[in-house]
């Protein structure tokens, strides 16, 4: 009885790391990321005043879960076949507070699988004026067997998972039901939002946070910018920012995704859910917001202004704002 008991919490502490969305791989390339000190906000005051497109049926605010990738995907340093960006791939291990608390096992079944998110840009058609548009956006679970590197899924295929033993696809079957928690709240042509929730480690605590993610495609080049922070329960249901600055990673963010354990929160002396949090966000270079900005930033996306107004106010951060004129056209189709 006593070894079932140990099975139950010790698959219930792993679930905690498909809760860490998100999911990125660093490459250092000026190019790929903004300059130090960027700011949402300042350039961004003038683009809350401009009228919203009268085509904001092109702004999709339903939310909805997010795509899984499919298992038995083989990976290099790049994107899985069938995707043209890698966005992140987080790799958790468990890295602060109690550490010597926690079971070998747990700890080794917390860092095993990565959380990856990837992305799909393509080309509208229609020349002269095509442009480059964000088609998909899915999230998922990687591993590495016998030195390869994978996406896994419990979906299959079955060559793949036959090599998992009981724990690891328990563990797995937890990390994929943390996965289908996480939400599409926003997307347009030109900008894709999700929200995941998480445990991170704030305050001296763990306590719940929403890691909102938004990727942004630049039309005229089909660059891809992703910008990260954190939310937490405001007052009547809405949000509010509990990060002093976004983090703008750079495309295929290879993501050292640190742990905290918390002893206090131990029960029958193994770990639970709420023993392990997040260290951080995702590193990156920080996007400063002010302070007339945290409404948009943490909007529940009631309305599809909304969804233009947090738009503008990304790309006017990332310098993409007014210079490129593609978007409102997109907007207008």
């Amino acid at each position: 009885m006593k070894s079932w008991r140990w099975i139950k919490f010790a698959s219930a502490g792993i679930a905690i790391v498909a809760l860490a969305l998100l999911l990125e791989r660093w490459r250092t390339a000026d190019d790929a990321a903004p300059d130090a000190g960027a700011s949402v906000g300042r350039e961004a005051a003038g683009a809350a005043a401009v009228s919203v497109p009268a085509a904001s049926a092109a702004v999709d605010v339903a939310a909805r879960p997010m795509d899984l990738l499919e298992g038995g995907l083989p990976l290099s340093d790049g994107a899985p076949a069938g995707w043209s960006h890698l966005v992140l791939r987080a790799i958790p291990r468990v890295a602060e507070g109690d550490i010597e608390r926690v079971p070998a096992l747990v700890s080794k079944l917390a860092s095993m699988y990565h959380l990856m998110v990837v992305a799909h840009v393509e080309r509208t058609a229609d020349a002269p004026t095509s442009s480059f548009q964000i088609e998909r956006v899915a999230i998922g679970l990687a591993s590495d067997f016998a030195g390869a590197r994978m996406t896994v899924s419990t979906r299959g295929p079955a060559s793949v998972n036959s090599k998992l033993d009981f724990m690891a696809r328990t563990a797995l079957g937890q990390n994929e039901a943390s996965l289908k928690k996480a939400r599409q709240v926003a997307r347009t042509p030109t900008m894709f939002v999700f929200d995941a929730e998480t445990i991170m480690w704030r305050d001296d605590d763990h306590l719940r946070t929403i890691q909102r993610h938004a990727l942004l495609v630049e039309p005229a080049t089909g660059r891809l910018a992703t910008l990260i922070w954190a939310l937490s329960p405001g007052p009547r249901g809405r949000y509010r920012i509990c990060c002093e600055t976004l983090q703008w990673i750079p495309e295929a963010l290879h993501d050292d995704r640190q742990l905290h354990v918390d002893a206090r929160k131990f029960s029958l002396g193994l770990p639970t859910q709420e023993a392990f949090a997040l260290v951080r966000l995702p590193v990156g270079r920080d996007v400063l917001c002010d302070a007339q900005w945290h409404e948009c930033l943490a909007c529940r996306f009631d309305d599809p202004a909304e969804g233009i107004a947090l738009e503008r106010a990304l790309r006017e951060a990332v310098g993409w704002g007014r210079r490129d004129e593609r978007v409102s056209a997109i907007w207008s189709e």
